[in-house]
């Protein structure tokens, strides 16, 4: 027996596989072919079929605003590009401040030479090794966890070279600074900054 070329309500909840009320919701809106006899609603199968193939064909040709592979592979894209940016700028600005921290030290070893000519033991104003060291500490003011203190300076007193008799005022420092760069391991830079001069007669 062939089917029979007309669907009652039921009949057509089964073939498209939705619920009844979804039926009467899209024939109060007009969205679905059928007609009615009496009080009964009756769908020409034929009539279905077409309407079938012209919803696939809208989906097809204007796809609605869910997610799709194209627009997926580009969150994907994006996301790989975007962390990649963002790790480089992180790496440039991280090694910005390992620059920064290098000309920092250097400069506060020479304030801290100079102090410490003017401030030798055998000087009129004699400083303690503390107060030199502090020179440079005050000096290099750097952004924690990469701050230096007084164990990193080192203050000594070697013989002039060229002046046997006399004495030389060294600093030097040396800074371990913890390089930190997102999504990858952290490393330790070691810095080091040296300066020596004459001691003032």
């Amino acid at each position: 027996m062939s089917p029979s070329k007309y669907l009652t309500v039921a009949e057509l909840s089964e073939y498209l596989q939705i619920h009844r009320t979804t039926i009467y919701r899209m024939l109060r809106e007009g969205r679905l072919p059928g007609f009615r006899i009496g009080s009964d609603w009756r769908f020409s199968r034929e009539a279905i079929d077409e309407w079938v193939r012209d919803q696939m064909e809208t989906k097809k040709h204007h796809p609605g605003p869910g997610f799709n592979v194209e627009s997926g592979q580009g969150t994907v894209e994006f996301a790989l590009s975007a962390t990649i940016l963002l790790m480089l700028m992180f790496a440039i600005f991280e090694m910005s401040m390992v620059v920064y921290s290098y000309n920092t030290i250097s400069h506060a070893a020479r304030e801290c030479v100079r102090y410490a000519i003017v401030h030798s033991p055998t000087g009129p104003n004699p400083a303690t090794t503390t107060q030199i060291k502090n020179v440079a500490v005050s000096y290099a003011d750097l952004p924690a966890p990469n701050q230096l203190t007084a164990n990193d300076v080192a203050v000594s007193w070697p013989a002039d070279p060229n002046l046997p008799s006399q004495d030389d005022a060294q600093c030097n420092i040396s800074l371990d600074y913890n390089l930190r760069v997102p999504f990858l391991p952290s490393k330790t830079l070691h810095l080091t900054a040296s300066a020596r001069m004459l001691v003032a007669q």
